[in-house]
Formats: structure tokens, C-alpha cells, sequence
């Protein structure tokens, strides 16, 4: 901050960016709404949910889209922590062998690698 004092900036100094579509990895706001890093969980499935719809609300009135939000939520990971990484990179390297090149916009680097 002393070596550059106007890093940081209120949001309304600068005009607000038009967002026609929005792009929302839900996964990170499905986490914080369930447990974030709690150990324990003693949230009912009700606040859970609130907490979800809360934090969409803000974010679309931040963003404002005037055409299309989409949501992406994918499922839960399978196996460890340690081994997911190598698992599926092979899968792409595979991918990439079999001359399938890029995973379609739509899909995720995941899901494509694991079915091609």
C-alpha cells in the first residue's frame, strides 16, 4: 500500500461495467453456505439454502446481467485430495491422443476427459 497508495479504490469511483452474460461457478457458494471450513455442520438444510439464495441475490445485483446467468454446479470429487490432479490430467492427455483436441465449451475439462 505505501508503494502504490490508489491500489485500492472504492467500486463506485469507476463506472460500472454493462455484463450482458454471467458466468457463475456456484461451487465456492454452495461450500460457504453448507460448512466453509467448519469441522461441524449445525446449519438446518433450510438455512443452508438461504444462505445460497442470499449470496445469488448479491451477486446478480452486483453484476446485473441483462441477458442470461448461467449457474454451473458440478458434483462432488471422487477419490483424494492428492490422487484427483494426476487422474485428470491423464484424462485429458488421453483425450488429446485420441485426436479430441478441446472439451466443447459447455462441458468441463473433467466430464470431457472422463467420457471421450
Amino acid at each position: 500500500m505505501e508503494r502504490y497508495p490508489l491500489i485500492l479504490r472504492d467500486a463506485d469511483e469507476f463506472p460500472k461495467p454493462r455484463v450482458h452474460n454471467l458466468y457463475l461457478d456456484f461451487n465456492g457458494v454452495v461450500h460457504n453456505a453448507t460448512h466453509g471450513n467448519a469441522e461441524v455442520v449445525n446449519k438446518t438444510e433450510q438455512q443452508m439454502m438461504g444462505a445460497m439464495f442470499a449470496e445469488l441475490e448479491k451477486l446478480f445485483a452486483v453484476a446485473e446481467p441483462s441477458k442470461l446467468l448461467f449457474i454451473a454446479i458440478d458434483g462432488v470429487r471422487r477419490g483424494s485430495a492428492l490422487r484427483a490432479p494426476p487422474i485428470f490430467g491423464r484424462g485429458r492427455a488421453q483425450l488429446s491422443e485420441r485426436g479430441g483436441g478441446q472439451c466443447p465449451v459447455w462441458s468441463s475439462q473433467t466430464w470431457c476427459a472422463a467420457h471421450h
